[in-house]
């Protein structure tokens, strides 16, 4: 049964992301949101004016919440990966997440396992 479920969660994250690859991220790498509720702050300044009257585009935006998000996706997905027996996979995660942290604007903040990068 936990296999069951480990194949079933891994395929979801696995499309999921396959996804957000092709509809929020950047030329440069980094993630976007698509739209300012997305990210659940939706009275931030930096998506809106003060009343909300006029919200911005943020497909344009480098969202480094989101990137370290998906930056732990990717980091699951390596993970589970060898347990299904993809190593080619897993291996291609890993090296997703790094050029991912490589981008990030404070690469040594961005952790992993709770160990500094």
């Amino acid at each position: 049964m936990a296999q069951s479920l480990l194949e079933h969660a891994h395929e979801a994250l696995r499309r999921y992301q396959a996804w957000l690859d092709a509809n929020h991220q950047l030329t440069q790498g980094i993630y976007f949101w698509a739209h300012p509720y997305e990210s659940g702050v939706e009275n931030a300044p930096r998506f809106s004016n003060t009343d909300e009257s006029s919200l911005r585009d943020t497909r344009a935006f480098a969202a480094t919440d989101f990137s370290s998000y998906v930056l732990l996706q990717l980091d699951a997905l390596a993970q589970m990966a060898p347990r299904l027996d993809q190593a080619a996979e897993a291996t291609a995660f890993e090296a997703k997440a790094a050029v991912l942290r490589a981008l990030a604007p404070h690469p040594g903040r961005w952790r992993r396992g709770g160990q500094r990068l």
